[in-house]
């Protein structure tokens, strides 16, 4: 069948040494076919990520720094993980720079550093990762790592929230509420809290919504129909 023609079109490429090939055929062992777990091999998978990882593909250095991270495949291994992120950043990977970031802001199995947490978060941010601008937001709500100012905050949550970050659009709502880093804006504020409860009831319907997402709409169902809303802050999407 199809599936087949193309995974020994892949092998066949990948022992050629072409690192395209090799990742996706790792990409195939590490996801099964049609994504059936009973069908994954994650060590086949990490081989041959590592081989092209090796012969410098960004995104098979991702994936296998994630394979480090969660012990699939590989023993897990933060020093490794943080190799492979750091080689995938360095070559343009949107997603590398929020992965290493996150680990230095909660410490995640190595010491907690919030100036080099923000700092790769910065490099995530000017990639356009909603993850990184969202997480850049609460560095500077908080002060982590730089100094506390509301007013970026607000504005790195603004661009989260326009690529769809939940958590930033209800950060936004709040922060128009209230006036954090803006000036207070009630009608602005109600129309961020309709655009998050239109946009998840959709995805409720479809069964599609997350723990965080379920959360996160009950909230802005329930702001939007009282007369003040509370101050604190959400969490990540």
């Amino acid at each position: 069948d199809g599936f087949t023609e193309t995974k020994q079109t892949c092998l066949k490429l990948a022992k050629g040494d072409d690192m395209i090939s090799q990742y996706y055929l790792a990409r195939i062992y590490h996801f099964g076919r049609h994504h059936e777990s009973s069908k994954r091999d994650h060590k086949r998978a990490a081989q041959w990520y590592l081989k092209s990882a090796n012969n410098g593909y960004h995104k098979a250095q991702y994936s296998l720094a994630i394979l480090y991270a969660i012990g699939k495949g590989v023993k897990k291994d933060t020093k490794e993980k943080l190799k492979w992120l750091t080689l995938a950043a360095n070559q343009g990977n949107k997603q590398a720079p929020y992965q290493i970031g996150i680990t230095y802001y909660f410490g995640k199995d190595t010491q907690r550093d919030d100036r080099l947490a923000a700092r790769w978060m910065e490099i995530g941010s000017s990639l356009g990762d909603k993850k990184a601008l969202q997480t850049m937001g609460e560095i500077y709500f908080f002060g982590n790592g730089v100094k506390k100012n509301k007013v970026k905050a607000h504005q790195y949550w603004i661009k989260s929230a326009s690529k769809g970050s939940y958590s930033s659009m209800l950060n936004v709502a709040i922060n128009y509420y209230h006036g954090r880093g803006t000036q207070k804006d009630y009608r602005e504020s109600r129309k961020q809290l309709v655009r998050i409860v239109t946009l998840l009831t959709r995805k409720k319907r479809s069964n599609a919504l997350s723990k965080l997402q379920t959360q996160i709409l009950g909230k802005s169902e329930y702001y939007i129909g009282q007369r003040y809303i509370p101050s604190n802050i959400s969490t990540y999407d």
